[in-house]
């Protein structure tokens, strides 16, 4: 199976949140704060990169996103 690395974009906001969300229930990671449009967090990671700062996305052979990670 191969995978392609990309730079990501808003078209993968719900993909990116969505396994996001996954990652929350299995980890003891740190939680957002309660009062955080979350949803609007990531998208704003994804609109402001920059040279510095990027988010990539992990696509399967069908497109769809396996996973994310992201320079914050």
């Amino acid at each position: 199976m191969e995978r392609k690395i990309r730079q990501s974009t808003l078209a993968d906001l719900d993909a990116v949140y969505g396994i996001w969300e996954e990652g929350l229930k299995v980890s003891l990671g740190t939680q957002l704060p309660e009062d955080l449009d979350k949803r609007e967090y990531f998208a704003r990671q994804i609109r402001e990169q920059d040279n510095d700062f990027k988010t990539f996305v992990v696509e399967n052979d069908d497109g769809t996103i396996v996973a994310w990670a992201s320079l914050v």
